[in-house]
């Protein structure tokens, strides 16, 4: 491997060995979600982040009874990332919703988003803590202003101009 994909290929290596163990099943498990602010710092520091929310997680689980097709390759890679966790790049996280959560958390309404991940919480929150190692998660909210007034939208197109500053996507 050149150096450029080096740690990549190891944090898949790390995937597949705890793909095919299986991630576990700990009961007691409440992942723990990076404020808005935190995960931004971490993107601003060079981080990564893959955001698993409610698409994601339904289609990695075979409960879910929605409108799509769940081709089995995504649902793999979909598990894979899940599964890397905390310690397998330490420059990645997945995001998630915290969806209990503080209310502050959540978007713009925020009583809407809240109602609504709290209405859908022992499924999501279920598919979770079968699906990712303990750790610490990026903040899933990272895609939605905090405060859609126009100042509050503002703020948020520039914290995403501070993640993509000087870099080439």
């Amino acid at each position: 491997h050149d150096a450029a994909t080096a740690p990549w290929a190891a944090a898949a290596r790390l995937a597949l060995e705890r793909f095919e163990r299986g991630a576990p099943l700990l009961e007691d498990f409440e992942p723990e979600v990076m404020t808005f602010e935190a995960t931004f710092a971490f993107l601003r520091s060079g981080g990564s982040l893959a955001r698993m929310c409610d698409g994601e997680l339904a289609a990695m689980d075979a409960r879910a009874a929605g409108p799509m097709v769940r081709d089995p390759l995504l649902v793999q890679n979909l598990q894979a990332i899940a599964s890397l966790g905390v310690d397998g790049c330490p420059a990645f996280k997945a995001a998630v919703v915290d969806v209990l959560g503080p209310e502050e958390q959540f978007p713009a309404p925020r009583s809407d988003h809240r109602e609504w991940w709290q209405r859908h919480s022992a499924y999501f929150a279920d598919v979770v803590k079968h699906s990712f190692p303990p750790g610490t998660f990026g903040n899933g909210f990272l895609s939605y202003p905090p405060d859609d007034s126009p100042l509050g939208r503002q703020a948020w197109v520039h914290r995403w101009e501070e993640v993509f500053a000087n870099k080439s996507i």
